[in-house]
């Protein structure tokens, strides 16, 4: 375990600071904020493609469309006002 730690501890500097992604509870742009706690995955991209530049959202629907809905509540979010 000893040595683990040792090259683990080389690869990543002291100053880095990792925290998982549902940490974030706020993310805020120059569009918006986007309240993200108590979230699921799903909801986390809605409100994050919400916020995002005007001329991405289209793509990053197209992705979340891709990957995220499979059984046609996709319609749900293409009709919401951004």
């Amino acid at each position: 375990m000893g040595a683990l730690r040792l090259r683990l501890s080389r690869k990543c500097p002291r100053h880095a600071n990792y925290r998982p992604r549902t940490y974030a509870h706020y993310v805020v742009t120059e569009y918006g904020v986007a309240d993200l706690r108590y979230k699921s995955r799903r909801q986390r991209a809605e409100a994050l493609i919400n916020i995002a530049h005007p001329d991405l959202r289209g793509e990053l629907r197209d992705s979340l469309k891709k990957n995220f809905y499979f059984n046609g509540d996709f319609a749900r979010l293409s009709t919401r006002a951004a």
